[in-house]
């Protein structure tokens, strides 16, 4: 079986509840005016497959409880994520699953009886908290940031 890694991107809703890309876009050293264009995250998830599993039902030997099985890319998703997912070769399929979400996963299995299963929701929270600190750097003058309900994570398998 060949390794599968998940490629991932993180989107907002606006104050006008239009989606936007909510990665971390680095300022160009070389060049600091410059900003350097998104990429997609680097959650650290390589080929977990439990993780895999709750996400979006993919490769679940343990029979892990799933957020969804992979629902294609939102119709509203931003244009970086729709063209990304057009090149992206992907023998699985893609999906997206909101903050919500997770958060909800979490609370419903971490004291699941099943290991694997809390192990399962352990990588979700991971997930989730990465996904808040990002929030926090999505800010304005006022030190309002994006909130985490308002958010998704657009993901598939290569």
């Amino acid at each position: 079986i060949m390794g599968l890694y998940i490629t991932a991107w993180f989107e907002g809703k606006d104050k006008k509840g239009k989606w936007f890309l909510a990665n971390p876009r680095f300022v160009n050293y070389d060049n600091p005016n410059k900003v350097n264009p998104p990429t997609s995250l680097d959650l650290r998830m390589d080929k977990n497959y439990l993780l895999y599993a709750a996400l979006g039902d993919v490769r679940n030997d343990y029979s892990i409880p799933y957020i969804q099985r992979l629902r294609g890319i939102p119709k509203d998703a931003t244009a970086v994520v729709k063209e990304e997912a057009e090149i992206a070769y992907d023998s699985i399929g893609k999906g997206y699953v909101t903050a919500k979400e997770l958060h909800s996963y979490y609370h419903t299995y971490i004291n699941d009886e099943d290991e694997a299963v809390r192990a399962a929701a352990g990588f979700v929270w991971e997930v989730y908290m990465t996904l808040l600190h990002i929030c926090y750097g999505v800010r304005n003058d006022e030190e309002k940031y994006l909130d985490i309900d308002n958010t998704r994570l657009i993901f598939w398998f290569e």
